[in-house]
């Protein structure tokens, strides 16, 4: 069964380290934090904005002209997986990435991006399923239908992939900015967790880098300095169904009010009672995917935000109510701060309840649960989480880090170090490592820790 390759190293549930250096939103995307200040392009959040901080003089964007940049990029992993009979199973692959930016300024003040990604694997790069998932997991699943066995010895592979990240166009008409095309959607005033963001899956693995964007159509209207008023579309499928709606900003001093409320589609996988539609669709010719029973029903989410920097601590909570038609309604909060310490050590915190999140049964999450967070149906597997990090700049080019993750619903953990050097005016090299506490069923502790070693050039 075909399981989504970004979502690879997330299902491993391991941390590299969330550091204000490593955010990734579009730098015309709407950043409640730079509102606050008065700035509404963020490269803070911004990979593509990074990279562009960090490519040389001449490459800086000038109107009526076309210029590239780009990141090259080579990462090295080691992972410790749970293997049968206790043991365990070292993984060893690496990657190698290159991402090219277009930036074209045209007449009228018209603008065009776009950036094609080309990822390469060696190595240990087939993972079997028995790892991925927890055994208690596999064994409850084959003792409720045997034949599984031959989706679960099955491998899970970490494919090249090529793909155009985002290619969109910026069109003002006065002081209203429309944009198409595919484009960043990503939204919301949390750091890992957005409640208020129904287009954007993230990557617990890391919530703000290269995220792919979506092919949608987004009007920003201003009304005044304080506030504004984004409306975007994004079809799904075969524009059969859309997910639609809009986004209030307020700006009033220090602080940042946000009013938000969109509708779309939400699917879920019965993948434990699809064997016999699986084995039909593969009789037939199909995809295996093809038969999974699925529930699909209309969601209509209504949420606010609020961002307040509050001598010099910066301060956000974000919340937003799920009404699903053929599914429980829910709710999801997010609330969390940070500070730069006059000695330039930044602190962060963040809180997250995710109502609709599965529990455990008998000591482990179901089949079910495991494939909705790989298929990113499901954000979390359990309700209520913490995330802390800390970090501090050693000299001009070196920052130590040290981040966690907590389950208060499994009481699983992740602790995660790292290392971050920038060795030369367009390079960075950043080492990590990250070890789990818990049990083996649980969310955080399914697999026993990760390292990785990626280095990173911009031009």
């Amino acid at each position: 069964m075909t399981i989504i390759i970004k979502l690879s190293v997330f299902i491993l549930i391991f941390l590299p380290g969330f550091k204000s250096y490593a955010r990734n939103d579009d730098d015309d995307e709407f950043d409640v934090n730079a509102f606050i200040n008065g700035n509404d392009n963020s490269s803070e959040k911004n990979i593509s904005a990074e990279s562009s901080e960090n490519k040389p003089d001449n490459l800086q964007n000038s109107s009526n002209s076309i210029k590239l940049h780009g990141i090259f990029e080579n990462q090295l992993n080691l992972m410790l997986l749970n293997a049968k009979n206790s043991s365990t199973h070292t993984a060893i692959y690496d990657y190698v990435q290159l991402r090219v930016d277009l930036d074209a300024s045209l007449k009228g003040d018209i603008e065009i991006k776009a950036d094609g990604v080309a990822r390469l694997f060696a190595g240990d790069t087939q993972l079997p399923i028995g790892e991925v998932i927890p055994q208690k997991t596999i064994d409850a699943l084959l003792q409720k239908d045997p034949r599984f066995s031959m989706l679960t010895d099955q491998n899970y592979n970490l494919e090249n992939d090529y793909y155009l990240d985002n290619a969109y166009i910026k069109i003002p008409a006065g002081d209203v900015l429309f944009t198409f095309g595919k484009q960043p959607t990503g939204q919301g005033a949390g750091y890992v967790w957005n409640p208020t963001d129904i287009f954007t899956k993230k990557d617990l693995l890391d919530p703000t880098y290269q995220q792919k964007g979506e092919i949608a159509g987004r009007v920003m209207i201003p009304f005044g300095k304080p506030a504004s008023l984004e409306m975007m579309a994004v079809p799904d499928g075969r524009f059969k169904q859309w997910s639609a709606g809009g986004r209030l900003n307020l700006r009033l001093g220090r602080i940042s009010l946000g009013a938000v409320s969109y509708t779309g589609n939400m699917t879920s996988g019965d993948f434990e009672n699809s064997m016999d539609s699986i084995i039909k669709a593969v009789s037939n010719g199909q995809n295996p995917e093809d038969g999974i029973i699925k529930k699909s029903g209309n969601r209509v989410m209504t949420g606010v935000e609020i961002v307040a920097d509050i001598k010099g601590v910066r301060l956000w909570a974000e919340g937003g109510y799920n009404f699903a038609k053929k599914h429980k309604d829910w709710w999801e909060l997010t609330g969390g701060g940070e500070y730069f310490f006059p000695f330039e050590t930044h602190i962060m915190v963040e809180y997250f309840h995710f109502g609709m999140g599965p529990v455990q049964h008998n000591g482990y999450y179901s089949y079910n649960d495991w494939m909705g967070v790989m298929n990113g149906d499901l954000k979390m597997l359990g309700r209520d989480f913490l995330f802390e990090s800390i970090d501090h700049p050693i000299g001009d080019f070196w920052t130590l880090g040290l981040s966690s993750f907590q389950s208060f619903t499994d009481n699983s953990a992740i602790v995660t170090g790292d290392i971050h050097w920038n060795f030369a005016e367009n390079a960075d090299l950043w080492l990590m490592i990250a070890g789990a506490i818990g049990e083996k069923s649980d969310f955080f502790s399914s697999s026993k820790g990760q390292s990785w070693l990626r280095l990173q050039l911009f031009f």
